[in-house]
């Protein structure tokens, strides 16, 4: 076999391989493409397991939120206008008192002393007065020396009548009723014009004041309705009512200050708490709502997936919806626009799920959706 033959046999040997490697490839190829739709269009056609719930109109109120902080209605800081040594304190931290009544004695032994001495300036300015009338009244005596003598008199009241103001001052008296706070004072305590004694707050009444932007100020009212909790007693509501708002608004923030009215029967709302206001606004009305958690709120809008087939016999399958959303109440969330009243919505499981999927519901465990959810005392901070 001459050269020429064998190099011919070796290329068509060579041809034969790589084609046969490229039909492999291309049936590898063809092979993994079955597959992989086989594969696809049978987990396609399993269900998944999801929970939902229908569509259902509530009864929902009107209102208004706020966040509020609480005052009384008659509350300050006690405070001594004069410097002294504190010599009796008559009440104790705490303790509920009537307006006039004396909290804190001051030495004025100094200051009785003062009156005296002016007291009896006066007393012999008023003699001396009283004989310039009469000798003045058989001609002994001009009317200017009359008028000096009177004079003298009067500047000798009025100086007594200072005195016994600034010795009225040494004892600190209850301005109105009320309660007072923790005394941290003792018997010869100095105190300096200005310093505190303690606080004391009217705990009859408890204003609520909160800000609300100037969007709402059409809907509010003097007498609204105003419901009131506070952290410390979740349990309990407090009825009241809008007694005042303001006549401005912040220029800052745009916002209005509006104050509430509350009765506090035990004294359980104090000053300064921290408190969650609901305005009301107008009488009950139906509200198509679902819960938050069947609401997937992405940036082109707020999608849920409805279930298309109710039917136990059927095939369930989901469809992607498009809603429009409005307020909030706790869990809830009112449906506007996308979903119908009896509608079967997807609560969970939405992440498995794309438009045409089939699912299988599942309601052992269902999400919550309350208007007014409470926090376990376990999970409270």
């Amino acid at each position: 076999m001459n050269p020429n033959q064998q190099t011919k046999r070796r290329l068509r040997k060579m041809m034969l391989i790589l084609g046969c490697l490229f039909i492999a490839m291309i049936g590898y190829q063809l092979v993994k493409k079955v597959m992989l739709n086989w594969y696809l269009s049978a987990n396609a056609k399993s269900a998944i397991t999801v929970s939902a719930t229908s569509a259902n109109y509530q009864q929902w109120q009107p209102e208004l939120q706020a966040i509020a902080s609480l005052r009384a209605l008659q509350g300050i800081e006690l405070k001594t206008e004069v410097a002294g040594v504190v010599q009796q304190i008559y009440v104790n931290s705490g303790a509920l008192v009537s307006a006039g009544a004396r909290l804190v004695q001051l030495n004025a032994d100094v200051e009785r002393a003062a009156l005296q001495v002016l007291s009896a300036n006066a007393e012999l300015a008023k003699i001396t007065y009283v004989r310039d009338r009469q000798q003045y009244a058989i001609q002994a005596i001009s009317k200017q020396v009359l008028d000096a003598d009177y004079a003298k008199f009067k500047n000798a009241m009025a100086q007594v009548a200072q005195q016994q103001a600034v010795l009225a001052k040494k004892t600190i008296k209850a301005p109105f009723s009320g309660k007072i706070g923790i005394i941290k004072l003792a018997p010869g305590a100095y105190l300096k014009a200005g310093d505190n004694i303690a606080s004391l707050e009217n705990l009859a009444t408890i204003y609520a004041d909160c800000y609300l932007p100037q969007q709402v100020l059409g809907q509010l009212r003097i007498g609204q309705k105003v419901l009131l909790k506070v952290d410390s007693m979740p349990q309990h509501q407090f009825v009241g009512k809008v007694t005042a708002i303001n006549s401005a608004v912040d220029q800052q923030s745009r916002n209005v200050m509006v104050e509430a009215m509350f009765a506090n029967s035990g004294d359980v709302l104090l000053p300064g708490m921290f408190a969650n206001l609901h305005i009301i606004t107008g009488p009950n009305y139906a509200q198509l709502t679902l819960p938050q958690s069947a609401i997937d709120f992405k940036p082109y809008g707020a999608v849920v997936f409805v279930v298309s087939n109710t039917k136990k016999s059927a095939s369930l399958t989901v469809k992607q919806t498009f809603v429009l959303t409005g307020a909030t109440r706790g869990d809830q969330v009112a449906i506007i626009k996308g979903v119908a009243a009896g509608d079967m919505v997807v609560t969970s499981g939405q992440l498995k799920l794309q438009d045409g999927s089939s699912v299988l519901i599942n309601n052992d465990i269902v999400p919550d959706a309350t208007a007014q959810p409470q926090i376990d005392d376990d999970h409270r901070l």
